[in-house]
């Protein structure tokens, strides 16, 4: 899950293995400067991606079932679902593995209703971005990241801004994607975002 991955974790892990073998341990995460789809990439790219539908993502893993390995509306199936399309390996994704299918339709629970939504404004957010100063500035927790990464903190700043831009880009090329796959084409359509936006709160109600 994201949070085991996170740079305040992994100094976390080694400070304490350090301190348990009287010496210095160092843990490295050779992807960690890649948003999902990069990984993704690496993984059908070497040819291992009859790995991926074995593979579980979920968050809510107390509701896994031998049919349904993930539920589908938690923040890491939502960030898995876009980040396929982006790597053009959906089709190595079991639709059939998801209890709920983000896409297609309906959820009960509020915060499932607006998850979506919120996951893709935020990448809207974040794509709207011209300037990193202008970035740090709107999204200030960002920065609380920068002690734990290693090198020059301008460097870093650059790095992460860069790796949010890259996730901006891959959300909103793959929500492109879809509805350019399931829907009619329209002169007139709104922005392919705010369509879905719509179209999935229409459903839920």
């Amino acid at each position: 899950a994201t949070r085991t991955t996170h740079p305040r974790v992994i100094r976390g892990f080694q400070e304490i293995i350090s301190l348990v073998a009287g010496e210095p341990f160092t843990i490295e995460n050779p992807y960690i400067w890649k948003t999902k789809a990069g990984v993704i990439e690496v993984i059908t790219k070497a040819g291992c991606h009859d790995m991926i539908a074995a593979s579980t993502t979920c968050t809510h893993t107390w509701e896994m079932t031998n049919h349904h390995t993930h539920c589908g509306t938690c923040s890491q199936c939502i960030d898995r679902r876009f980040a396929m399309i982006a790597a053009k390996a959906d089709q190595y994704d079991p639709v059939e593995a998801y209890k709920a299918d983000i896409f297609t339709q309906s959820r009960s629970k509020d915060e499932d209703k607006i998850m979506t939504a919120a996951y893709l404004e935020r990448a809207n957010q974040v794509r709207e971005q011209d300037d990193i100063t202008q970035f740090i500035a709107r999204f200030s927790e960002v920065s609380r990241v920068f002690r734990y990464l290693n090198g020059n903190s301008g460097k870093v700043a650059q790095k992460v801004y860069d790796l949010y831009k890259r996730h901006a880009k891959e959300v909103c090329d793959a929500m492109t994607q879809w509805l350019a796959a399931t829907s009619p084409p329209s002169a007139n359509a709104p922005c392919r975002e705010t369509a879905y936006s719509g179209r999935s709160m229409n459903r839920d109600r």
